[in-house]
């Protein structure tokens, strides 16, 4: 059985991506979200109009929580041409291996989220990935990582980019999610045993300067 939730969701994913760049490319900033969410306006918003019935009703919490996943999530993207677009749905359909349309893909992305900041990092990679800067398995990868990562942990992130010190239980966290990773030690020339060391890799890197850098 369909789930109507998910359908209407990927239904409204799908109408984003592919709409007209003229669309989306609106002035963000200039939008409160809390008070276009509660009040109703949010069907004015154009992408928003495009191709998707909006209730009138008001929304549940958690249908607003996913609605400001979404306006963070197009931010990034609101520049890209309603082709190229069209070209990456594709392509997260053709990776995908259970059948899922591409809306109900980023759907599920969307909604694994712990913090909406980290829809516009999802957004941001989503641009990298169309205008070529990372292949596709390294987009998925990075995504699933930003899902997994405590978000706070991102700030120290670029520290470490940076070549800022650290605590190191927070190394351990970010080379447990793969934006680390940690060397083996050894014996030292005196003889003592050298301990483990933790360093940002290609993936941690790759995110600090395709999303984080701003």
């Amino acid at each position: 059985m369909v789930n109507p939730e998910l359908d209407l969701n990927d239904s409204m994913i799908k109408s984003f991506l592919s709409s007209d760049a003229k669309d989306i490319a609106i002035d963000w900033t200039e939008i409160a979200l809390d008070s276009v969410l509660t009040s109703g306006l949010l069907k004015d918003i154009p992408v928003i109009g495009t191709g998707v019935k909006i209730s009138k009703t008001l929304m549940s919490l958690r249908d607003k929580i996913f609605a400001k996943k979404v306006i963070s999530f197009l931010r990034p993207i609101s520049d890209i041409p309603n082709k190229k677009r069209e070209e990456f749905l594709k392509e997260l359909e053709d990776n995908n291996k259970v059948g899922l349309k591409a809306g109900e893909i980023l759907v599920m992305f969307l909604e694994q989220l712990d913090k909406i900041e980290k829809a516009e990092i999802l957004g941001k990679l989503v641009k990298a990935r169309i205008s070529g800067k990372i292949d596709y398995p390294t987009f998925e990868r990075l995504s699933s990582m930003v899902v997994r990562v405590y978000f706070a942990d991102l700030g120290d992130l670029v520290k470490v980019h940076k070549g800022e010190t650290i605590d190191r239980d927070i190394k351990d966290s970010l080379a447990s999610i793969g934006l680390m990773t940690r060397k083996a030690g050894g014996l030292a020339t005196d003889g003592n045993y050298v301990s483990i060391g933790i360093s940002i890799n290609n993936y941690g890197k790759l995110l600090v300067e395709l999303t984080l850098n701003d």
